[in-house]
């Protein structure tokens, strides 16, 4: 594709409009948290040079209508990325056109990035026939990964040969295509680009103040820094509460957008989670605070997991074993026929309770007292809100989460 159609270098900032995302480029021009309906002209009134953002998430930045996309050639079956414009994203699909091609491949978060990020790649290629297999790569589907080589190098790009076994004796190869920075693989000298710019990032803290999460910007350097080390781009969009909704005193408008909004922001810890805590002796005692890291310590969410210490460890430990406990019980009735919303005989259950010389049924029972340690960890730690009545609310969405 030639690339006459490059995204243009300087655009206009857009009308204010509702998102729930901050990017990290604003947190850098701004300097600190700034309330959501202040975000926007603050920016302005800065004289800041507004970048194109990344199209997948609707920011206060103008959506650049270009991406890197990882496209496969059906005969030839390698992979390379092309800059193409961005269409849209829908059930799971990205639409995207090339020339006057207009098509669609499934959503992946290896194979799409902000454009030039793999097409403009200029660094060193001079290893990469030393490339290996990271504990990243994960077969697209249950298989056992019994050996890799690299079968054709053609820089930026290289393809793995990887041998597989899929049980009960079955075995067969698949070939697959990285580009040099593609974290799945290892490039003797080569840093890898993860992809977290396909995913926003929660960011759970301690207000410092009532009026202000962090008067002093001490949390928001704390975060630049961690966005530092782990080398995300100015793209990257966060869920920040003070940032991402609407603060009181709201109009109208700002209320309903915050109503609709709210109920949706769990989802957002559940993907990838930073825990800020610098300087903060009591977030552990704050029931939003715990709430959003055992939600996230669930999914194994948290990026910064080595901050995590004292009565955090704990809290993250009981979520971990909640969900050891979950997938071994989960495991152990699927091997009896037993799935959710299935009836079972009393035969049945009786068979499954007894197998595995009874440990079946244990793990059933761990299960529920995690679960139920979890929900009473806000009444046994004496967590505080600011308005009390949150907390019943809080152990209610556990419920329905966990």
């Amino acid at each position: 594709m030639e690339e006459t159609d490059a995204e243009p270098k300087g655009v206009e900032p857009l009308p204010h409009h509702g998102t729930s995302l901050v990017t990290l480029f604003e947190l850098k021009s701004l300097g600190r948290f700034s309330r959501y309906q202040d975000r926007v002209p603050r920016l302005d009134g800065a004289g800041s040079k507004y970048p194109l953002a990344y199209p997948l998430f609707a920011t206060g930045l103008n959506p650049n209508k270009y991406v890197d996309l990882l496209l496969k050639d059906a005969q030839s079956r390698q992979a390379r990325w092309e800059l193409v414009e961005f269409i849209t994203r829908k059930d799971g699909d990205i639409y995207f056109r090339q020339g006057s091609r207009e098509d669609k491949v499934p959503f992946s978060k290896y194979g799409i990035a902000p454009a030039g990020l793999y097409t403009a790649y200029d660094g060193d290629v001079s290893t990469i026939d030393a490339a290996r297999l990271s504990e990243d790569y994960k077969p697209p589907y249950e298989a056992f990964i019994s050996g890799s080589e690299v079968q054709s190098v053609s820089a930026p790009y290289v393809t793995f040969k990887i041998d597989e076994a899929y049980g009960r004796g079955s075995w067969g190869w698949t070939y697959e295509t990285f580009h040099v920075a593609d974290p799945r693989i290892e490039v003797p000298g080569v840093v890898p680009v993860k992809p977290f710019y396909n995913s926003p990032i929660a960011v759970s803290h301690r207000w410092l103040s009532e009026n202000h999460p962090d008067p002093n910007g001490m949390h928001c350097r704390e975060l630049l820094a961690l966005s530092e080390n782990m080398g995300l781009l100015d793209c990257q969009t966060f869920f920040i509460d003070y940032c991402s909704l609407p603060q009181s005193p709201r109009t109208s408008e700002e209320d309903a957008l915050f109503r609709r909004e709210l109920p949706h922001a769990n989802r957002y810890y559940q993907q990838s989670t930073i825990i800020l805590i610098e300087e903060v002796d009591d977030y552990d005692a704050r029931a939003w605070c715990m709430f959003e890291m055992i939600l996230s310590s669930v999914r194994n969410a948290i990026l910064n997991k080595d901050t995590v210490e004292g009565k955090l460890k704990a809290a993250f430990d009981l979520a971990r074993s909640f969900v050891d406990t979950s997938r071994a019980n989960f495991e152990a009735k699927r091997s009896f026929g037993i799935m959710p919303g299935r009836t079972i005989s009393p035969q049945q259950f009786s068979k499954w309770a007894r197998g595995s010389l009874g440990m079946n049924l244990a793990y059933d029972q761990m299960q529920h007292r995690n679960r139920q340690s979890i929900l009473d960890w806000f009444h046994d730690h004496d967590v505080k809100a600011t308005n009390m009545d949150d907390i019943p609310v809080i152990v209610g969405l556990l419920e329905k989460l966990l």
